[in-house]
């Protein structure tokens, strides 16, 4: 196990074929101290996702509600969590500041909360990805703390 734990996921762990997959599999083939796992839902088209990943992949895909990845929930030094698009951005924007308000002034969190509406559904999933990585890198460390 490496030195940190993220947790990856999209759309409540029903799908891998969003922003989130296309992190994962980005950032899983990075070797460093960061063990990065994918949550799925086990369910038919995520199965079929598993058997097709090669095998040191494999081992960072954790299915979600097992004691697994409760285990990991609880170890894990970051959360990374994917909405798509059509998602209601203020109902969640609303949820993540009580749940922060209800935390100790002791907790450090930092919380990135972007939407890119201007979407061209012409491309490709993992151009969309691309393409949101580079606007991210862009304005870095330009944010306001809460």
């Amino acid at each position: 196990m490496g030195k940190f734990i993220w947790l990856i996921g999209e759309n409540l762990s029903k799908t891998a074929d969003n922003n989130g997959y296309y992190f994962w599999r980005g950032a899983v083939k990075k070797k460093d101290d960061i063990d990065k796992y994918l949550v799925l839902e086990k369910n038919p088209d995520n199965v079929a996702l598993y058997k097709s990943l090669p095998e040191y992949c494999k081992k960072f895909i954790v299915w979600r509600d097992t004691p697994e990845h409760l285990k990991l929930y609880i170890e894990a030094d970051m959360f990374f969590v994917y909405c798509t698009h059509l998602s209601d951005y203020q109902q969640m924007k609303d949820r993540i500041d009580r749940a922060m308000e209800e935390l100790s002034d002791q907790q450090k969190i930092r919380v990135r909360f972007g939407v890119y509406p201007n979407v061209e559904r012409g491309l490709e999933m993992a151009q969309r990805f691309d393409r949101a990585r580079l606007a991210c890198n862009r304005i870095r460390n330009n944010f306001m703390q809460h």
